[in-house]
């Protein structure tokens, strides 16, 4: 039988593939490899925000994607800054974006929120939008299409083809340059080959060959030229591997896959590990959140560390390889290690602990290398504004914390705690909690992990329970110390329907001022803790929704009683609030520089059956005398002396004003705060000047014209 000679050629090709693969794995045993090693590192200087993506034009220019601040910074090979890319027209602007690549002299941005490629040239034009669509909802049925769009995170340009990676639909796609025209996605979520836990970076070896970052999965997936799955680099737990974000070869095929958690960049050659990268002195290189990585053809790799906003510029050398690294750990418990890294076997649990003496799973660090985008983006929320207090607030924020008294209010034990009420992100977030669908306030958030059920303030108030009694929610008779809850947005259904609100403005839902802050209602419409508070993101100290400078924030829902100026307020009949005092005041001795709605109301440590009055004031009179003490003097005697009508004067017989019999002359006898007749000095009830308020009381003393006084015995009035 004749051998086929064409299978006889392939056959020693195999056999030579072989010899040479044994020989380099030879040469790794000897230390006969050079290694890149770090020869000198250097920063970008910017003022980046959270920085999420570089790219190199064929001028070796450099773009840095500083999302956060909506920009590109373009620097020189040499690291000057020489411009940025910023569109003025918000139509095109990005925001939060995750990919850079250039192509041609066109830049291409993963507008990854907006669900689109924006595409400009390089001095920052915009040329046109890739809009990107959501896959069928059953593959076999393209009639029917989800409404969750795609969230490009990566980008990479081969060819014609424009390739990203989805972060929403766990899987890479192909579209066609320059129409833009989708070719075909492949991947889904899920562990197995081809599958993927959030893909990342995507970078190209010397064979064309794609390496995709498959985040949670702790690898990265090899897929050779036609898209078919082919081998796989690391493995959770094994060659350092645990949350792998950036991807880059170098000019000589060495694979640079850097770990956003661990900050650490480890080498491949072939998908064999060789090591984390090192100085020149064998020190290992350590970033914050090395999330992406850029090789440039000249020698240097670029490290985008997100967390530290800094842009690092590696200067890479080539040191034979000491030692090739032994590979005894082994992959244990692979779903749980995703977060509890001290449970993996090579793990050193007394080396783990951070600055605060907090464990991996619990730590900040844990959590920001999944949200800073390559698994769930909130850059936007958690570094900026005030944040709910943790155990990583600045010393002197805590040690004035502390100072007070720890809590009137206890932390119940399903929220982890110190013993000083320190919390961490898992002391309210968690993977293990017991409502597999757990309802959430914010939609785009789909399950937050929280620990408890939050669907109307009910985490909150697990913490926070002062803050929540007698704010008429569970017995409409008894309120006035906090602020109502369970109020309903939306016209009552009925007349005297409990908790909810007759005024037409506040029947639309919640005002747009406090909307843009995040603000929220629960359950039918109501007001919930959220609705002015914002855990994440707070416009102020007590993690407002609404900065209330000068009674904005309750001027949003309040519109009438919160009115601009004096003159406003006197038209509307109402007390003027952001107002400066013409005269000199005091309130529970101190200054009145600015009266506020807060001069006169306590949002959470109001008085019982009161309309939020502050410091057991249980009526509107004490609360007047405070500021107006020269207009309310102690007895008849006193008011003559001051020139002013008497108040606490206890009346012989008591006097009918409008419909309640009045036994005691006091400020609320005269005027109200909230609901004056327009044009007035704060008169109730359609009462529109002083005469006739007068006669209420002193009817003897008026008559209606001249025929009347005399019969009465007293001077004619209205002549």
């Amino acid at each position: 039988m004749k051998t086929n000679k064409k299978y006889q050629l392939n056959n020693i090709k195999c056999w030579i593939a072989s010899f040479l693969a044994l020989l380099l794995w030879a040469n790794i045993a000897t230390a006969a490899l050079q290694i890149p090693v770090a020869k000198q590192i250097t920063a970008l200087q910017a003022d980046f925000n959270q920085p999420s993506d570089i790219a190199v034009d064929a001028q070796a220019q450099l773009y840095v994607l500083d999302a956060m601040n909506s920009r590109i910074i373009v620097f020189s090979a040499q690291g000057k800054q020489l411009r940025e890319i910023k569109p003025t027209n918000t139509e095109h602007s990005f925001k939060q974006a995750m990919g850079l690549a250039i192509d041609k002299k066109i830049l291409y941005i993963a507008d990854s929120l907006q669900h689109r490629i924006r595409r400009f040239n390089l001095q920052g034009k915009w040329l046109s939008d890739i809009n990107l669509s959501a896959p069928p909802v059953d593959e076999k049925t393209t009639s029917k299409v989800s409404t969750a769009l795609p969230e490009p995170v990566a980008l990479l340009i081969r060819n014609e083809e424009l390739i990203y990676a989805d972060r929403r639909w766990h899987r890479i796609c192909y579209l066609e340059l320059p129409s833009g025209k989708q070719k075909r996605c492949v991947g889904e979520r899920g562990e197995m080959n081809g599958q993927f836990q959030y893909p990342f970076q995507i970078a190209q070896d010397r064979d064309n060959y794609l390496n995709v970052v498959d985040v949670l999965n702790a690898r990265v997936q090899v897929f050779d030229r036609s898209g078919r799955y082919y081998s796989q680099t690391g493995r959770l737990s094994l060659d350092k591997m645990y949350r792998p974000n950036g991807n880059t070869f170098d000019a000589l095929d060495f694979q640079y896959i850097s770990d956003s958690y661990l900050g650490t960049i480890s080498l491949y050659l072939q998908g064999q590990f060789l090591g984390l990268l090192q100085d020149t002195q064998g020190k290992t290189l350590k970033f914050s959140t090395p999330a992406r990585l850029h090789y440039d053809p000249a020698g240097y790799l670029y490290v985008v560390d997100s967390q530290a906003h800094k842009v690092q510029k590696i200067e890479l050398d080539y040191q034979p390889l000491a030692k090739h690294p032994a590979d005894n750990s082994e992959v244990s418990r692979k779903n749980c290690v995703i977060c509890h890294y001290s449970w993996g076997n090579d793990a050193d649990n007394s080396k783990l602990r951070d600055s605060q003496d907090v464990l991996p799973v619990a730590s900040m660090n844990m959590c920001y290398s999944c949200h800073h985008g390559a698994v769930l983006d909130s850059r936007q929320a958690i570094p900026f504004g005030e944040q709910h207090s943790t155990v990583y607030d600045p010393e002197e924020k805590k040690q004035a914390y502390h100072k007070k008294p720890l809590r009137e209010d206890e932390i119940p034990e399903l929220y982890p705690h110190s013993d000083k009420n320190d919390l961490t992100c898992t002391s309210c977030h968690t993977p293990h909690n017991d409502n597999e669908n757990q309802p959430t306030l914010y939609q785009d958030n789909h399950n937050a992990w929280l620990r408890g059920a939050d669907y109307g303030s009910e985490q909150c108030e697990a913490c926070h329970e002062k803050n929540t009694k007698n704010s008429g929610r569970e017995d409409e008779k008894t309120f006035g110390l906090n602020h109502p809850l369970g109020v309903k947005m939306h016209k009552p259904a009925k007349k005297a329907q409990h908790l909810s609100t007759d005024d037409p403005h506040l029947q639309k839902g919640l005002p747009e001022a406090l909307l843009a802050g995040g603000a929220v209602l629960g359950k039918e419409d109501a007001i919930v803790c959220q609705s002015c508070h914002q855990v994440h993101q707070g416009k102020t100290e007590n993690l407002l929704t609404q900065t209330d400078e000068k009674s904005a924030l309750c001027a949003s829902c309040h519109k009438r009683q919160a009115t601009k100026d004096k003159k406003a307020a006197h038209k509307a009949g109402v007390h003027p609030v952001s107002v400066k005092p013409e005269d000199p005041m005091k309130n529970k001795d101190e200054k009145v520089v600015t009266v506020e709605c807060a001069s006169c109301h306590s949002v959470h440590k109001g008085t019982l059956d009161t309309a939020l009055y502050p410091d057991k004031i249980n009526n509107t009179d004490k609360l007047c005398v405070d500021c107006h003490k020269e207009l309310a003097p102690k007895d008849e005697k006193a008011a003559r002396k001051a020139g002013v009508h008497p108040v606490n004067v206890e009346l012989e017989e008591p006097v009918d004003i409008r419909g309640v019999k009045v036994k005691s002359v006091q400020c609320s006898s005269c005027h109200t705060m909230h609901d004056g007749t327009p044009d007035t000095f704060l008169f109730p009830d359609k009462i529109k000047d002083a005469e006739e308020l007068c006669i209420g009381c002193h009817e003897r003393q008026h008559a209606k014209d001249e025929e009347e006084a005399v019969k009465k015995g007293i001077h004619p009035m209205n002549l």
